[in-house]
């Protein structure tokens, strides 16, 4: 296409292609309307024309007249067997629009209307007959003439650039007549511009590929060359080489500016720059300084860590020896004080696991009672840690108490006395203590209890 520019010589390209999709497209208009006549209006022109007739109302369809004649014969009572299959054979020959027996086959898919039209009912099946629009053959005979001139135009326009040594992606671009052309056979086209597009980029590729091997190949021949045609020296002459280069270095060195240049360096150097080793001195001093002070703060929390962790050995070895002093008989009364507490329903133990199960709890709040639930108390006898767990909670959303948030507890000035009974291994205590913040609403949020359920005062679990 770079050689023909005007939209003239573009018909050279798509001439022949597009004169034959032209001749598809007229004779598909009109053997399309005669088959679309035919087998789609037709038809139903038929159908409702014998409504028409049985009716009575008047058409120009002798077809259709001649049947409604056989059929209102046919469906009188007193007939014989050989009438009926006289009557039949005469609506066979009529056979409407197409080559098979329209007005019998319609005769028997609707006996039951049509009998009841004949006979006087007012049944109006001619408005029931839909006859197709042409608009719809009209729709699908544009996208057939589209596509056949797509196809025509593409096909006529890439053997031609194929036959020129042209291809699909030489257009003249400045020329505006370019992009319609190329938007009217873009379906078609877009795929074999795309096909050329990536050969072009696969040719561009391979192309840089042999190049690049022919430099190569071509730079190491020119190196042999050039090696090959130097010329040899001796070792006498190699030494003379570098002395000459030498001397020279010197001579320029030597010159009077050289000579001023090199002492204001050496001036420069002494008088501005400050000592090396001084810098390096006070960089030590400052880094062993900072050094010292983080030191000192270490040593600080370590004796502090140190102060605290000798108290609490002294007190854990006063707890032994109060622990061993005590009998077995002692420690069943500390397990029979923890039974007979009130509120503690059953104790059980697994390996160091100490589980307590409570009652019902309940707190009072403003006059009202509100039902909490009943919890397990969890103590790892070996390590001193607490949890607990809301087995019955009455909450709508599952919390365990209002003062519980998932895993934690908020103990308030509880805390230190039911950590130290736990250290101490005075379980009875803790337990008292914990079941006396389960029963209290005291706290920062102490309307959250009345999110559980309320009861009576006098209700028990």
């Amino acid at each position: 296409m770079t050689n023909n520019a005007d939209f003239g010589d573009f018909f050279h390209y798509v001439g022949f292609g597009g004169a034959i999709a032209l001749m598809c497209i007229v004779g598909g208009l009109f053997t399309g309307a005669l088959i679309y006549d035919k087998d789609k209006v037709a038809p139903p022109k038929n159908e409702r024309d014998l409504y028409w007739v049985l009716q009575g109302v008047p058409t120009d369809n002798d077809n259709a007249c001649q049947a409604a004649t056989i059929i209102k014969k046919t469906t009188q009572q007193d007939k014989t067997m050989l009438e009926y299959l006289n009557s039949y054979q005469q609506l066979v020959s009529l056979k409407g629009s197409s080559e098979q027996p329209f007005y019998l086959d319609l005769f028997l898919k609707k006996n039951s209307e049509i009998t009841r039209l004949i006979k006087g009912e007012k049944i109006n099946l001619a408005d029931s007959v839909l006859i197709p629009e042409w608009r719809t053959f009209w729709y699908c005979w544009g996208i057939y003439a589209y596509l056949c001139l797509v196809l025509g135009t593409t096909i006529s326009f890439v053997a031609v650039s194929i036959m020129d040594g042209e291809g699909l992606l030489d257009w003249p671009w400045e020329e505006l007549w370019v992009y319609p052309s190329i938007l009217v056979m873009l379906p078609a086209l877009a795929p074999c511009m795309a096909v050329e597009l990536t050969y072009r980029i696969g040719k561009i590729g391979y192309s840089k590929l042999v190049v690049n091997q022919y430099r190569e190949t071509v730079s190491a021949n020119q190196a042999d060359t050039i090696v090959n045609q130097a010329p040899v020296l001796s070792p006498d002459e190699i030494l003379q080489e570098k002395k000459t280069k030498v001397q020279g270095q010197i001579q320029d060195a030597t010159s009077g500016s050289n000579v001023e240049r090199t002492k204001q360096q050496w001036l420069n150097f002494f008088l501005t720059n400050p000592d090396a080793e001084t810098q390096r001195l006070n960089s030590v001093v400052r880094s062993s300084k900072d050094r010292l002070s983080y030191l000192g703060k270490e040593i600080t929390e370590t004796q502090r860590a140190l102060a605290k962790a000798q108290q609490e050995l002294v007190e854990r070895e006063q707890d032994l020896k109060k622990e061993k002093q005590k009998s077995a008989a002692d420690y069943l009364k500390d397990f029979e004080q923890l039974r007979a507490l009130p509120h503690v329903a059953a104790i059980e133990i697994v390996d160091d696991l100490l589980t307590i199960y409570s009652d019902t709890i309940y707190i009072e709040y403003q006059q009202a009672r509100y039902e909490i639930g009943i919890f397990a108390i969890f103590i790892r006898m070996a390590t001193e840690s607490l949890s607990l767990r809301n087995l019955c909670t009455t909450h709508p959303r599952g919390y365990d108490h209002p003062y519980a948030q998932r895993d934690s507890f908020c103990w308030g000035s509880l805390r230190d006395p039911i950590n130290n009974a736990l250290r101490e291994k005075q379980y009875a205590v803790a337990v008292q203590y914990i079941i006396q913040a389960l029963q209290s609403a005291a706290g920062d949020n102490p309307q959250a209890v009345t999110e559980w359920k309320k009861v009576r005062k006098n209700e028990k679990f």
